[in-house]
């Protein structure tokens, strides 16, 4: 298993997913309508979404729906516990006059 740690050798992503992405990076758009276009679809998907949050319908969708289990229980959560301090290692103590017998 180690001799394969130093190797990061990954196989090329698949064409149809590079020439998607070569597109997306290098395609230049012309047309002042397209990016009219594009800016208004862009406002408008803003617009409704940010409309939609005024609506208990629509915001529930936003949370997930499972519930944790401390909402299934309704407990708390404990509190992180404060560290533990030992007391300190006595050679005169009970284990060592038990093993010393």
């Amino acid at each position: 298993m180690s001799a394969n740690v130093d190797q990061n050798n990954r196989p090329d992503y698949d064409q149809v997913l590079q020439d998607i992405a070569d597109y997306v990076l290098n395609y230049r758009i012309d047309s002042p309508d397209a990016l009219d276009t594009a800016r208004n679809c862009l406002m408008d998907t803003l617009g409704c979404g940010l409309l939609a949050l005024r609506f208990p319908e629509c915001t529930k969708h936003l949370f997930p729906r499972h519930r944790s289990a401390d909402e299934q229980t309704r407990l708390r959560r404990p509190r992180p516990l404060l560290p533990v301090v030992l007391p300190r290692h006595r050679p005169d103590g009970p284990a060592n006059r038990r093993a010393a017998r």
